[in-house]
C-alpha cells in the first residue's frame, strides 16, 4: 500500500481524488525539490544532442510521489500540513504503470553514457536529505493522471473533531469501502 499525503486547504482537489479515484501526475518541473532531475556529466562523454534528449525524455514523463509510510513525521509536516490534512492510503495497477523506489544519495547522479533508461536512472535519485520520504515514484508516459484504488483516509491528528466527522462521514458517502480513521497520537 502506498500513501499520498495531502493538505486539506484545496478541498475540491481532496474530493477529486476520492471521487475519481485518480491521483495528479506531472513533470518533475512541478516537484518542490529544486535539485530533482539534476546531474553530473563531462562534456567529453555526452555531446550536447544527447543532453537535449535526455532534457526531452524527462519532460514528456508525468510522476507521482507517493510514500511507502504512513507515519512519517517529515510527510506529515511538510506534505499534510503539519497534521491539518490526511494521508490517502491507496494500491495502483503495477502493470499499468511503472513504480520505482527511490534510491537516497549523498551527491547527485554522474552520468557518462546513455542506457535506455538513463532518465529514469535520474529521476529516481534523490538527496539523502529526503530518505524519510520512503518514495515510490509512479511514471507515466502518456496520462496527467494516475487510477488508483483508495483503501483508506488517515486524518492527521490537529484537525478537529468536527472536521474529522465530516470527512468521515462525506468520504463514506461517496464510497464506504474506504476506511477513514484518525491517525494516531505518535
Amino acid at each position: 500500500k502506498l500513501y499520498k499525503y495531502r493538505t486539506l486547504h484545496d478541498f475540491k482537489r481532496f474530493l477529486e481524488i476520492i471521487i475519481y479515484n485518480k491521483l495528479y501526475a506531472c513533470p518533475f518541473t512541478e516537484f518542490t525539490d529544486k535539485k530533482e532531475g539534476h546531474y553530473y556529466y563531462s562534456e567529453l562523454d555526452l555531446h550536447p544532442f544527447q543532453i537535449n534528449d535526455i532534457a526531452a525524455q524527462k519532460e514528456k514523463l508525468k510522476i507521482c510521489s507517493a510514500s511507502t509510510n504512513s507515519e512519517s513525521e517529515f510527510l506529515w509536516k511538510n506534505y499534510a500540513d503539519n497534521y491539518f490534512g490526511v494521508a490517502i492510503g491507496f494500491t495502483v495497477d503495477a502493470e499499468k504503470y511503472d513504480l520505482q523506489e527511490i534510491e537516497y544519495i549523498d551527491n547527485l547522479i554522474s552520468i557518462d553514457k546513455l542506457v535506455p533508461n538513463t532518465v529514469k536512472q535520474i529521476l529516481t535519485k534523490k538527496l539523502m536529505t529526503f530518505k524519510e520520504e520512503e518514495e515510490i515514484r509512479i511514471f507515466s508516459n502518456k496520462y496527467g493522471f494516475i487510477l488508483i484504488k483508495i483503501q483508506e483516509v488517515i486524518v492527521g491528528k490537529n484537525v478537529d473533531s468536527e472536521e474529522f466527522e465530516f470527512i468521515k462521514k462525506l468520504v463514506c458517502k461517496i464510497n464506504n469501502k474506504i476506511h477513514v480513521k484518525r491517525q494516531p497520537n505518535i
